[in-house]
């Protein structure tokens, strides 16, 4: 199934049975504990199974919050939804990337236990990272773009370089213009007369070369992962070579200095 429209194609008798299974199978005595901290409770979401982390978001949803709040848990939500895979037939989350993510980020800590725990306060580090991403999200499929690069890092699909580098491509981009990448980015050169090139240019999406622009590795990179998650596409193994601009050697200075000098004396003495 295409996690990008997730919530557009659930029939609502399998949306009220996965919240149900949510809500009354709780697998991790984490979830039913009351914190006093609520920053550190948000960010205790990455160290649950998903169904925990539900019913933990659930819980802090019900707190008196800003419609920023609201927008903000909207997104979460979806990310937590997205990010695991969930059995509509036997109602249960059959695959927990929530702690794969986890035992991910823990393994590139800088310490020498490369298991689940890792440092507890490197790992806690990346937590707030991504919370930031998701906060700045503002939109669900902005969430699930996140979610679908969270998956491929918990599979080792990409490394956490590239994760922050995909995220922070979804963080600045509009909807429009990731929908935009979606329906466009192709081989090959095209032309510049958009006024996304300068946005894309910023972002390492696209790069000039001689005749006009060209799609970098990232985008092909944000389209895999990100935008068409599991669409089965490949990355291109070649791209066309970037205008790179050389710096001048000295004899071509010297040229270049005695053409002018010409030009200046033609000039100064009417001849042209």
């Amino acid at each position: 199934m295409n996690r990008e429209r997730i919530f557009a194609i659930i029939e609502r008798g399998d949306f009220l049975d996965m919240l149900s299974t949510m809500k009354n199978t709780v697998s991790s005595e984490t979830a039913k504990t009351a914190a006093k901290d609520f920053y550190h409770n948000l960010l205790d979401v990455f160290s649950l199974d998903p169904v925990a982390a539900l019913d933990l978001i659930k819980d802090i949803k019900n707190l008196p919050s800003t419609i920023r709040d609201g927008i903000f848990f909207e997104c979460f939500e979806a990310y937590i939804l997205n990010l695991n895979e969930y059995d509509y037939k036997k109602k249960e989350f059959v695959e927990d990337n929530l702690k794969k993510m986890a035992i991910s980020l823990a393994e590139v800590s800088l310490n020498d236990e490369a298991d689940y725990a890792g440092d507890p306060n490197r790992l806690h580090e990346y937590s707030k990272r991504i919370v930031k991403l998701i906060d700045d999200c503002g939109t669900i499929q902005k969430a699930v773009y996140l979610a679908n690069i969270s998956r491929a890092f918990a599979k080792h699909e990409i490394d956490k370089r590239l994760f922050f580098k995909l995220g922070q491509c979804i963080r600045m981009l509009t909807e429009e213009d990731l929908l935009f990448l979606q329906e466009n980015v192709k081989e090959g050169t095209i032309g510049g007369n958009g006024d996304y090139v300068d946005d894309f240019r910023g972002l390492g999406l696209m790069y000039e070369v001689d005749a006009g622009f060209a799609y970098s590795k990232k985008a092909f990179q944000l389209l895999k992962y990100a935008l068409n998650y599991e669409g089965g596409m490949n990355i291109p193994e070649k791209f066309p070579e970037r205008n790179v601009i050389t710096t001048a050697t000295e004899d071509e200075i010297k040229e270049m200095m005695g053409k002018i000098d010409e030009v200046d004396g033609r000039t100064k003495w009417g001849k042209f």
